[in-house]
């Protein structure tokens, strides 16, 4: 990863930043749906075909 060893440390959903960009769409419309704003751009991403 290109991230420090401290800012991979950090969590959220048991995953660091990393592996979170990592995800596709996909992936992230399902680990984001607790959080409206962010599914919802997702959402939209995934009805383009991103």
């Amino acid at each position: 990863d290109r991230f420090t060893p401290e800012t991979l440390a950090v969590t959220y959903g048991g995953r660091h930043i990393g592996e979170v960009l990592r995800m596709s769409v996909d992936e992230g419309v399902e680990f984001f749906r607790a959080h409206s704003k962010i599914h919802h751009a997702l959402e939209l991403m995934q009805a383009v075909g991103l």
